[in-house]
């Protein structure tokens, strides 16, 4: 059964990703609806603790966003990879 989210997407310079308990899972100032347009399609996947997101904005930019075990060992929710330039609006 897939929990509460909350978006951030009324932050002008920075983009929140809440869980039902208003836990922050991610928090970033890279993303922004000032720089990138407001959010525009929102893919989760999840797997118990394991959260990942693909967010694609008007600007039609994507970014994933995934846990960043491999890299330092923790949980920690980062940008895997983003694709600024369009290629085509996912559904």
């Amino acid at each position: 059964m897939l929990e509460t989210l909350r978006l951030g997407v009324t932050c002008p310079d920075s983009f929140r990703i809440l869980a039902g308990s208003q836990d922050v899972l991610y928090n970033t100032k890279h993303l922004s609806l000032a720089k990138s347009g407001a959010l525009k399609h929102f893919f989760r996947n999840s797997n118990g603790d394991k959260h990942s997101f693909i967010l694609q904005f008007e600007d039609m930019s994507l970014h994933y966003i995934d846990s960043n075990m491999e890299q330092n060992g923790d949980n920690d929710l980062v940008i895997i990879w983003s694709r600024e330039e369009a290629l085509s609006d996912i559904l």
